[in-house]
C-alpha cells in the first residue's frame, strides 16, 4: 500500500509470495544417459561444469545409484520465495525527487531433510542454507523522462544467495543472469527530447563464497583448499540504450 506522510513524502510497502511447483529434482530409477556433464558427485553448488545448465542454484545428482557414467542434474531445493519491498519518495526538491527502496527475498521452501530424501544420500547434510537476497537502491532526478531536459541517476547494491530464487528467472543485467553473487549498479538517463532519451548503466558483480573447503591431501588436515564454489567470478556489464515512444 501507499501512504502519504506529508504532501511531499510518501511510503510504499508491499509483499508477495511465489510458489513454484515441480521444479525440484528427484532421484530417478534409470534416466537415459545424456553424456558426461560433470563429475559423478552427490551435488554441485553455485558454480559447476559449463555444460550443465544456468548458474547459481544448488544441484543434486538424480541418476540411478548404479549409473556413474553420465550424471544428470536436478534442482536441490524447492522454491517458495517471499518478497518484501519498502520504498520512500521525497519530493521536497521538485521537480527533482529522491527515491530510496529496499527489497528482501527469502526462499521459505528450502528444507535440508527434504533435499536429502530426494537426493538419496546423506552427503548433502552439510549443504549450507544460502536462501536470501537483498537489494538497496537510491535514485535521484526527474519522476519520469516525459520532458526535454529531464534526467535521473541511480546507485544500487544487490546480494543474491544461491538458492534465494530460481536462477532461470533472474535479471540478466546482473551477473549475466543466475544467482550467487553480490555487486553494484550505477547509471543514469537523460531526455534529449520529450519522446526520446539515452541511458548508460554499469553493473559489476562478484560470486559469493560458498565456504566449502576440501583437502588437497586427505591424510593432511592442513591442506585445505577451496573448491569451484569458492573461486571468484567477476562480471562487468556496460549498457547504453536509446529509447523513444510514440
Amino acid at each position: 500500500g501507499d501512504w502519504a506522510v506529508t504532501d511531499a513524502t510518501s511510503i510504499r510497502l508491499s509483499a508477495a509470495i511465489y510458489d513454484f511447483h515441480r521444479v525440484e529434482g528427484s532421484r530417478e530409477v534409470a534416466p537415459a544417459p545424456t553424456g558426461a556433464l560433470g563429475p559423478t558427485v552427490p551435488y554441485e553448488q553455485s558454480q559447476y561444469p559449463a555444460g550443465a545448465r544456468l548458474r547459481g542454484n544448488t544441484l543434486i545428482n538424480i541418476n540411478d545409484p548404479t549409473n556413474t557414467g553420465a550424471p544428470v542434474w536436478g534442482l536441490a531445493s524447492k522454491f517458495r520465495p517471499v518478497n518484501v519491498t519498502a520504498a520512500l519518495t521525497l519530493r521536497q526538491f521538485d521537480p527533482v525527487q529522491v527515491g530510496l527502496s529496499f527489497d528482501y527475498v527469502k526462499n521459505s521452501a528450502f528444507d535440508l531433510a527434504d533435499i536429502e530424501r530426494r537426493a538419496g544420500t546423506t552427503a548433502v547434510a552439510t549443504l549450507a542454507n544460502m536462501t536470501s537476497g537483498v537489494q538497496a537502491r537510491l535514485q535521484v532526478g526527474s519522476r519520469d523522462l516525459a520532458q526535454k531536459g529531464a534526467w535521473n541517476t541511480f546507485l544500487a547494491y544487490r546480494q543474491f544467495e544461491r538458492d534465494a530464487w530460481l536462477d532461470a528467472f533472474t535479471d540478466t543485467t546482473w551477473n549475466l543472469g543466475g544467482t550467487n553473487y553480490r555487486g553494484f549498479s550505477l547509471g543514469g538517463s537523460y531526455a534529449f527530447d520529450r519522446r526520446a532519451s539515452v541511458g548508460l548503466r554499469w553493473t559489476t558483480t562478484r560470486s559469493l563464497d560458498d565456504h566449502v573447503r576440501t583437502l588437497a591431501n586427505p591424510s593432511q588436515p592442513t591442506t585445505v583448499i577451496g573448491d569451484m564454489s569458492s573461486a571468484p567470478l567477476k562480471i562487468d556489464v556496460l549498457q547504453f540504450d536509446v529509447s523513444t515512444r510514440f
